[in-house]
């Protein structure tokens, strides 16, 4: 439904079920900036649960078209944890390709338990020149 109005952005609060596979849908489209949360341990267990969720929708896909479909919607994915009662950015995986039934993604971003972090140097070309198009700003991210 929100295709029809021709939005920007799609953006959607917690995904627990089959509403996945509509979202992924809809963030397909081209709609760059759309976003949604879920719950997951890290940010590598966001890929499988998503694939089961949109397994809830009884689509009958497989989940190589499911991965498909994931790695086509999503970029990034952003993993929050609550520490020493802060919320803290944990890792950032960047959505590379699908393999089968295996999702592709680099680690460009992590915190160590002691707080320390490791650079965006993993980056693809690509998604490090979008990001620095739309103010992303660190040391050593030129294009």
């Amino acid at each position: 439904m929100a295709l029809r109005m021709d939005p920007d952005r799609v953006i959607v609060g917690e995904v627990r079920g089959a509403e996945a596979f509509p979202m992924l849908l809809a963030m397909s489209q081209g709609n760059n900036g759309s976003m949604c949360t879920m719950h997951a341990d890290s940010a590598r267990s966001v890929f499988p649960k998503l694939a089961a969720y949109v397994s809830m929708a009884s689509t009958g896909l497989p989940v190589e078209t499911i991965n498909t479909l994931i790695a086509s919607a999503v970029h990034f994915v952003v993993h929050i944890e609550l520490i020493a009662g802060v919320r803290q950015i944990k890792s950032i995986l960047e959505v590379v390709d699908a393999d089968g039934s295996t999702i592709i993604s680099n680690e460009v971003f992590s915190r160590s338990r002691e707080g320390r972090s490791r650079s965006f140097s993993s980056l693809r070309q690509t998604s490090r020149a979008l990001l620095l198009e739309h103010g992303f700003d660190a040391p050593g991210a030129t294009p």
